[in-house]
């Protein structure tokens, strides 16, 4: 069995972040992200950025719209264009 690589570069600890804030990151992704957050002032602020967006979005309780809903913006949209076009 192969020994995971314990530092990680920006790219990495960037997308471990990400799949942290969405439940995704493995224990092992975990450890290396915050290794790498104690040594990157960069990464750190890129992650403190991150949980702050998630924080707002959630207490923003934003509701997706109905596949209905979506098409009827779809064509208000597109009767909106072609009046603008035939102007």
């Amino acid at each position: 069995m192969q020994e995971e690589k314990k530092y990680i570069d920006c790219d990495k600890a960037e997308c471990c972040c990400d799949k942290g804030q969405y439940k995704e990151a493995d224990n092992i992704e975990k450890i290396q992200l915050l290794e790498h957050l104690a040594e990157c002032p960069r990464c750190r602020e890129y992650s403190e950025k991150n949980t702050r967006l998630t924080e707002l979005i959630e207490k923003a309780k934003l509701k997706c719209c109905s596949e209905e809903e979506k098409e009827c913006w779809r064509k208000a949209i597109e009767e909106e264009l072609k009046k603008s076009h035939s102007e």
